[in-house]
């Protein structure tokens, strides 16, 4: 579930039901997709920008799924 905020930015702030954000992030880390999960909240926030690639996004997707 994609978390909603008031002004666009290259961050992406996401939940998965039923996994904390921790392992979530663990878990993405293994497939070489660098996240955070945010102290306090389980958010997982994903950066994204001219740096990445489809690949980026493609493991990224592939890793949620």
């Amino acid at each position: 579930r994609l978390i909603s905020v008031q002004n666009a930015s290259t961050i992406v702030s996401f939940t998965v039901e039923g996994a904390s954000a921790a392992a979530v992030a663990g878990q993405l880390e293994k497939l070489g997709v660098l996240v955070r999960s945010i102290p306090g909240v389980e958010y997982v926030r994903a950066a994204v920008g001219f740096w990445n690639d489809d690949g980026d996004l493609t493991r990224l997707v592939a890793g949620l799924g």
